[in-house]
């Protein structure tokens, strides 16, 4: 297996991006990944193969219900006798191996059973989905080359080298491939086609609206129904409370004593008196002027401060607050009052909002149709 470094001797990944891709190899290769997974040794002990009764059990409710139903018994003896001329040469061959490993038939055969039923269903409902992915990778690429599609190729050389570490590193990554059949090329294969994919859908979304007047008013409609559907959720900012706040850190005192204080330091707020001269005569009085503003929704707020002061009116001045903190008093220094984006302000939201949802479900390539 080659480095990942790449060098001299390695295929190189920029003109791997590019290599004619063996459809055919690739999905050998998937089926030799599926025998592999599906396969072990035939002649395992009879406490494995028994242990596994209800695995097998389960294999077949699984197959079952996904509508494939097991070789018929007449096929399943056929296709046993051939396995073990195949596999042994005679018949007294395999009676051999059979006492040889304390093994009765009825074991092996329901080992047997199970392989084939489960390459039965690899060849009816796995394999059509491996072919049709393939191929449909294949038009990806055909059409980006056909229509000369640009993208970045060291974001595509970015985005293989972000998989190879999503692996936990180079080592692992390649003995990834060694397990699974798969070389550093079908890796790009598959690595390319998921990139240019959005670009193509990009392009042609955009070649679509440029050309097709009908589809363009219809685009256009969306976004408006877009716009009203979300005016609550999306197109609405909230009222801004810019607020100060005298604060009381507890443990300097008995909470008794502190709570005292900072009456008598509302009862003075209240009355007008400055702050600094308050900050004079409340030594241990800290003061804060909050520079983020407060609003319904806001996560940077505790509770109380937002029970204290949502719907309340500029020059507000809250009672005496406590948390396990200390002591607060609250004012609403100014009130930037909320309102709705017009269409106008957010249509560029709602464009790429709808937009986003049409390619999300655009089959690629398309060609002309939306």
């Amino acid at each position: 297996m080659c480095s990942i470094a790449l060098t001299a001797t390695c295929v190189n990944p920029v003109k791997a991006l590019g290599l004619p891709i063996d459809e055919d190899k690739i999905l050998f290769d998937y089926k030799k990944r599926f025998n592999k997974i599906v396969s072990s040794n035939i002649f395992s002990t009879p406490a494995e193969l028994r242990s596994n009764k209800a695995l097998r059990d389960s294999i077949f409710d699984y197959i079952n219900s996904q509508g494939t139903s097991v070789t018929s018994p007449a096929d399943t003896e056929r296709l046993w006798a051939q396995y073990i001329l195949s596999k042994f040469g005679s018949r007294k061959a395999f009676d051999t191996k059979l006492k040889e490993g304390y093994l009765s038939e009825a074991d092996v055969k329901a080992r047997f059973k199970d392989n084939l039923t489960l390459l039965k269903y690899f060849k009816e409902s796995v394999e059509p989905k491996i072919q049709a992915d393939l191929s449909k990778r294949a038009e990806i690429l055909e059409y980006a080359d056909s229509h000369d599609i640009r993208y970045n190729s060291e974001a595509l050389k970015h985005e293989f080298f972000n998989t190879v570490e999503s692996y936990g590193g180079q080592k692992r990554f390649e003995k990834y491939l060694r397990d699974n059949y798969l070389s550093i090329a079908d890796v790009f294969y598959f690595i390319k086609s998921d990139f240019i994919s959005p670009i193509i859908k990009e392009d042609l979304f955009e070649a679509k609206l440029k050309n097709d007047p009908a589809y363009k008013d219809s685009f256009e409609k969306e976004i408006k129904e877009y716009y009203q559907n979300h005016k609550e959720s999306k197109f609405h900012i909230e009222d801004k409370y810019y607020f100060s706040e005298l604060f009381i850190p507890k443990g300097i005192a008995k909470d008794a004593e502190i709570k005292s204080a900072m009456t008598k330091l509302l009862a003075d707020v209240n009355a007008g008196k400055p702050i600094p001269e308050l900050l004079r005569l409340y030594g241990s009085t800290q003061y804060y002027k909050l520079q983020a503003p407060l609003t319904k929704n806001s996560k940077l707020y505790s509770d109380m401060i937002k029970n204290a002061l949502i719907g309340q009116a500029p020059a507000y001045i809250s009672p005496v607050l406590e948390n396990k903190l200390g002591f607060y008093i609250l004012s609403i220094d100014r009130i930037e009052q909320g309102r709705y984006l017009s269409f106008e302000e957010a249509r560029d939201q709602a464009y790429n909002a709808v937009k986003a949802q049409k390619l999300k479900y655009m089959e690629v390539p398309v060609i002309g149709q939306l």
